[in-house]
C-alpha cells in the first residue's frame, strides 16, 4: 500500500503519495472509458475504465505520478495510421499531402514503437521554399474563438541536412474550402529520440469552417538538397487549452472520459497542496466534505496531495 493520510478528527498534514501503483482505500477513482499511459517500460498502453493511470516518462521510464485529465476527443479520424503502406507508398487513410516545398514525399516504413503506431515519411529533392506539410485530417469542424491543441511525437530516422526542424501546424479553412488562417508551433530541433511537438491556439477567422492539423518540415531555404526521413507517432487534435494523453482512432474521432479522483476533506482543512512531476506545487482552496480533484490543475501528473 502506498503512503496515505488517514482521516481522523484532528488536522492531518501528511501527504497522499502517488508514487506507487495503487490508491489508498480513503480515495475513490472513476473514469467511464479506458485511457492511455506510458508504463514502466516506456510503452504506451491503454488501461481499462475506472483504473487509475500511474504514468511514466517515455524515455527515462521514471514515474511521473497519477494522471488526472479532463474528457477529451481526438478529432483526427485516423490517428493510428490505418491504410499506410511502404509498398506501394501510401499515406494513412484520410491524410493529405500539403505544400511540398519542391520535395517528393514517400512513405518508407510503418510499424509500432514505444507502444505507438508510427509512419516513416521521407522527403527528398531540391527545395523550393521553406516548408513541407502533411495534414492528418481535413474534415474537422471548427469555429472562431475555439481553442484547439495539436500534438504528436516525432524523431529523426536519417538525413538532417538543410532541415531546420519540425513544427505542429493547423490551418483554418472556409466552407468553400479556402485557406483563411494558419497556426504553427515553435520549431523543434531535430532529435534522434522521440520528442513531443505541441501547438495550442485559438481560432481567429470569422469564416472558419474546418481546421486541418499537420506536421511541417521546416527547410533551411530554397535551392537546397534535402533527403530527410522522420518517424511520426500518435497525432492528436483536441478542442481544449492543453495537450492530453493519446486517444487512438481508426476510422472516426474517439473520446476519453474524464478522470475523477474523490475523497472527503476533513474538518479544519482549508486548502490542498498538489505537488507535480516537475516538483512544482499548486495550492487550492477547499471546504470540508466531499471533494473531487479538478481536471484543470497546472499539470496533469500528481505526485502528492497534502492537507493545509
Amino acid at each position: 500500500m502506498i503512503n496515505s493520510c488517514l482521516f481522523d478528527a484532528g488536522f492531518c498534514s501528511a501527504p497522499w503519495s502517488f508514487l506507487g501503483d495503487s490508491l489508498s482505500p480513503a480515495l475513490s477513482f472513476a473514469r467511464a472509458s479506458g485511457g492511455a499511459r506510458f508504463n514502466a517500460s516506456g510503452a504506451l498502453e491503454t488501461v481499462s475504465a475506472d483504473a487509475p493511470r500511474f504514468s511514466h516518462d517515455l524515455l527515462t521510464q521514471s514515474l511521473r505520478g497519477l494522471l488526472i485529465e479532463p474528457q477529451r476527443t481526438n478529432a483526427i479520424g485516423n490517428s493510428t495510421m490505418q491504410g499506410a503502406s511502404a509498398s506501394p507508398s501510401t499515406l494513412p487513410t484520410g491524410w493529405v499531402n500539403g505544400s511540398a516545398g519542391g520535395l517528393t514525399r514517400t512513405i518508407v516504413g510503418v510499424g509500432t514503437e514505444y507502444g505507438m503506431p508510427y509512419v516513416d515519411i521521407r522527403v527528398n529533392g531540391t527545395s523550393v521554399g521553406t516548408q513541407n506539410v502533411t495534414y492528418f485530417d481535413e474534415t474537422i469542424s471548427a469555429a472562431r474563438y475555439e481553442t484547439w491543441s495539436a500534438h504528436f511525437y516525432i524523431k529523426l530516422v536519417e538525413g538532417g541536412a538543410n532541415v531546420s526542424g519540425w513544427q505542429a501546424v493547423f490551418d483554418e479553412y472556409t466552407s468553400a474550402p479556402a485557406w483563411t488562417a494558419s497556426h504553427s508551433s515553435a520549431t523543434i530541433p531535430l532529435s534522434s529520440s522521440p520528442v513531443k511537438v505541441t501547438l495550442t491556439e485559438a481560432l481567429v477567422s470569422s469564416s472558419c469552417y474546418t481546421v486541418h492539423p499537420g506536421i511541417r518540415v521546416v527547410l533551411a531555404g530554397s535551392g537546397l538538397a534535402v533527403d530527410h526521413t522522420f518517424r511520426l507517432y500518435a497525432p492528436q487534435m483536441e478542442e481544449g487549452a492543453s495537450a492530453t494523453s493519446f486517444i487512438a482512432t481508426e476510422t472516426a474521432p474517439a473520446t476519453r472520459a474524464a478522470d475523477a479522483l474523490s475523497f472527503t476533506v476533513p474538518a479544519g482543512v482549508t486548502a490542498l497542496r498538489y505537488r507535480f512531476d516537475d516538483n512544482s506545487t499548486q495550492d487550492v482552496a477547499v471546504s470540508p466534505g466531499a471533494y473531487t480533484v479538478p481536471t484543470t490543475l497546472g499539470r496533469p501528473w500528481i505526485r502528492t496531495v497534502r492537507f493545509l
